[in-house]
């Protein structure tokens, strides 16, 4: 489905806040237009350079060459300052005002343009009206960033069937995204305001095995800046638990989940795809798929009493384990859970497994359409995804899983290698996004699948 990039504030607040109406974002497209391929360049906050070029290479769709190079550089530049004022209405004026300087830099060494507009100054102007001490600002490091997926190969059908039930999911389209607020650094601040890599890899696995939290309860552990968050929102869980420890990091959380939820129903109305609820670690959960809880979690403190309010299906953790004096307190608040989950749940010791699964396995592991696998649906199990940093703590990650959390860990590395939905990472200011990365199923009893396992 081809889509209007003709965009303003008005309308691009009608239409999906968490979409991006745009179908390819690069130039080995010839399908869509460049004035297409900039809306999608700039939406994703590429490097601000290559949003000139493209945009300075926009050829105009309605009149003809010969009116002028003034003329067709003024019908560029406005081109580029409309989708900047979107960016500047969501939150980007930061980006906005970068790409505006890059523009003017590109006219004064007489690289494209021969001279800018009154549009693009006038958004210039706008965007850099930007507090200091907003949380946006370059000063502090933040940005908001729109993080574009896509469906590879032949998966399409799987996106789509993944999002039935709600209209604005139900796009045909092969491009979409999820927007968040992140701070730039990683060592500035707190380490849950940081997209981390791993939040990306479960992100990906989650679309491409919606069984493993379709119609379950799901928490997530360190929920952190919410990419992973926003994603599973979208999975339609039967209850959704986000939890992450410090109060900064909890209402950037809130934030960028909230910024996911609008979107249009199928009368092109504007709606509200589920509530963001702050609630106590304690409260019991409702199971209400409109509904997303936040809450404030201590690992080495999580009690049976707050494990039988939550009572999860599957606990999810991504790159929980960057810490070595951390990693105790996260196996003890999955231990904790897994044991008060409200289901049956073993006390024998741990194993670790080699698996050589398959996104397919992981799926039929999920799947309920044969009595064993009914009766292994309805165990508690975790899944926690690490990148590889320090080999030292890998291994800490895993013997605490084992002989501390007396869990059944199986290495499920494999089933994520080839996973048909994939988030475009196209700068080189996302290459942290494209770190190695180990995933582990972790259940307090042995699981029998009869899928061959490498080694024990």
């Amino acid at each position: 489905a081809r889509v209007d990039v003709r965009v303003d504030a008005a309308a691009h607040r009608r239409c999906a806040t968490s979409t991006v109406r745009v179908i390819a974002m690069t130039t080995d497209a010839p399908a869509y237009t460049a004035r297409e391929r900039l809306a999608a360049l700039a939406y994703a906050q590429v490097n601000p350079q290559e949003v000139v070029r493209v945009a300075s290479a926009v050829e105009d769709d309605i009149h003809g060459a010969g009116d002028g190079d003034d003329a067709v550089d003024e019908r560029q530049q406005r081109a580029l300052s409309d989708i900047l004022r979107v960016l500047c209405a969501r939150g980007g004026k930061p980006y906005a005002s970068r790409v505006c300087r890059a523009a003017f830099k590109a006219v004064e060494r007489g690289d494209g343009w021969s001279a800018t507009t009154d549009a693009l100054a006038d958004v210039m102007a706008e965007a850099s009206d930007v507090d200091a001490h907003d949380i946006d600002g370059d000063a502090e490091g933040w940005r908001t960033k729109v993080y574009l997926y896509r469906a590879l190969d032949m998966s399409r059908k799987l996106v789509i069937a993944h999002r039935e039930g709600d209209a604005r999911r139900r796009l045909a389209c092969d491009l979409d995204a999820v927007e968040a607020r992140v701070q730039m650094n990683a060592l500035a601040g707190s380490t849950g305001v940081f997209a981390w890599s791993a939040g990306f890899v479960m992100s990906e696995f989650a679309m491409s095995c919606p069984e493993c939290v379709r119609d379950r309860r799901v928490i997530e552990l360190g929920s952190g800046a919410g990419v992973c968050g926003a994603v599973l929102a979208r999975l339609r869980p039967r209850a959704l638990v986000l939890t992450d420890r410090d109060e900064s990091t909890l209402e950037n959380l809130a934030r960028n989940v909230r910024a996911n939820a609008d979107g249009v129903n199928d009368a092109n109305v504007p709606s509200r795809a589920y509530d963001v609820t702050f609630d106590a670690i304690e409260a019991p959960v409702v199971d209400d798929v409109s509904r997303v809880s936040i809450r404030a979690l201590d690992w080495g403190r999580m009690s049976a009493r707050d494990a039988r309010a939550l009572s999860p299906d599957v606990v999810l953790a991504a790159d929980c384990a960057y810490d070595p004096d951390l990693i105790p307190g996260l196996v003890h608040a999955i231990r904790t859970l897994l044991d008060h989950s409200g289901r049956d749940a073993s006390t024998d010791c741990g194993s670790f497994t080699m698996s050589s699964w398959s996104v397919d396995d992981a799926r039929a592991f999920f799947l309920d359409d044969a009595p064993q696998r009914r009766q292994r649906r309805s165990s508690p199990c975790a899944i926690v995804v690490s990148a590889v940093r320090q080999p030292k703590t890998m291994d800490v990650l895993i013997n605490t899983l084992v002989h501390d959390g007396a869990l059944h860990v199986r290495d499920i590395t494999s089933a994520f290698a080839r996973l048909p939905i994939r988030f475009a990472h196209c700068d080189a200011e996302r290459a942290h996004a494209l770190d190695d990365c180990r995933a582990f199923l972790c259940t307090t009893a042995m699981a029998h699948d009869g899928v061959d396992d490498e080694h024990t």
